[in-house]
């Protein structure tokens, strides 16, 4: 699902997230919104996936922590 900043930070508070793909393009603008509220909570997130586009973005795939190491042991 692609979503807005918004709609990201409403599926983190509900615990209804277990998925992000950041694409992470290289270009300062100085500002912007968050993708993650300030509500000072911690969720831990573990890389599981990265490619680089030929336009030299980057697009990161994360899972929460726990699911991460669940997925990394069905696979091992």
């Amino acid at each position: 699902m692609i979503g807005s900043p918004g709609l990201v930070q409403s599926l983190v508070e509900h615990d209804l997230l277990d998925e992000v793909r950041v694409m992470i393009d290289p270009l300062v603008v100085g500002g912007g919104k968050r993708l993650f509220g300030d509500d000072n909570s911690i969720r831990a997130l573990r890389l599981v996936e990265s490619q680089v586009t030929g336009a030299g973005a980057i697009i990161a795939t994360y899972a929460a922590a726990d699911l991460a190491a669940e997925k990394k042991e069905d696979n091992g």
